[in-house]
């Protein structure tokens, strides 16, 4: 027996003893080996955070009505400054699956679930107003107005987030199969700083504003509890809040420093909203 023939001899002959390489791996066998099944992502968020400018072109502009001279040209929204960040060492996580209920095809599902940390802090930027330049063949603004709304801080609390797609087999806190169900109770409450409406017909000297708003659960605990639907139909994006705040008493939102006109002008006082029930609230937003 020549060498070639000898070498081919003992590879089949340990083929049996190692067979196992060879066989297909399900995702049960991966989860064995790996601990995880499906894809897992854990997104570390830089000293510096995610940042981006973001333009909202209005491309059929505007109908005043009778009496108005047209704005039947394009406008934008200009959103400047939008941003997220978090704490040292602080991860959104992503844990992507696949599935489905036989091997005959019938409800295969890619489910998508996200968490965010606590002490999540996006900065909304500041909000304005200007000519869009998409009628002219181009993609950018000119014309921008002062800023209408100020830059406002928002600090949220840890949530998690799962999102369905393909086929829809979960159901959250109103009826219904949900593309997205958000589940959370935000410790400490959503609270925000900085936020001030200005009115452009005195230059921006005017306005209404606030030093901070916190909103929580009515009752008391010092959290928010949020259980919402999320569903995009052919009407539009659908959310359905099931819960917001207590599941009776509904939340409550605290503001400190009211002001109307300037601060300067006098601080109107603080104010609070005690028992806002918007359980069971469904809110749809669409294009015009």
């Amino acid at each position: 027996m020549t060498f070639k023939k000898l070498a081919l001899a003992a590879a089949i002959a340990t083929v049996p003893a190692v067979g196992f390489s060879v066989e297909t791996l399900e995702d049960a066998d991966l989860g064995g080996v790996s601990g995880q099944d499906g894809i897992e992502v854990s997104v570390a968020i830089g000293t510096a955070g995610i940042g981006t400018d973001i333009y909202l072109h209005d491309t059929d502009g505007l109908d005043l009505g009778v009496g108005y001279s047209g704005y039947s040209f394009d406008g934008a929204v200009v959103i400047e400054g939008l941003s997220i960040a978090a704490g040292s060492g602080a991860t959104i996580g992503i844990e992507i699956d696949a599935g489905d209920r036989s091997t005959s095809a019938n409800a295969p599902i890619l489910n998508v679930n996200v968490t965010l940390p606590a002490n999540l802090t996006v900065s909304t930027g500041a909000i304005s107003v200007a000519n869009s330049q998409i009628d002219n063949g181009a993609r950018g603004i000119d014309g921008q107005t002062a800023e209408i709304i100020s830059n406002t801080t928002v600090i949220l609390g840890a949530t998690t987030l799962n999102i369905q797609l393909g086929n829809e087999e979960q159901t959250g806190s109103l009826a219904g199969s949900d593309m997205i169900v958000v589940s959370s109770s935000v410790v400490g409450g959503v609270s925000l700083s900085g936020f001030r409406l200005s009115d452009a017909s005195n230059s921006g000297a005017g306005g209404i504003g606030m030093s901070t708003m916190t909103i929580t659960d009515a009752g008391g605990g010092g959290n928010l509890t949020v259980a919402a639907d999320i569903n995009a139909d052919d009407t539009g994006l659908v959310i359905g809040l099931g819960q917001l705040g207590h599941s009776v008493n509904g939340l409550s939102i605290e503001i400190v420093d009211h002001y109307l006109g300037s601060t300067s002008a006098g601080i109107v006082g603080d104010v609070s909203l005690v028992g806002l029930n918007l359980n069971g609230t469904i809110v749809t937003i669409s294009g015009k």
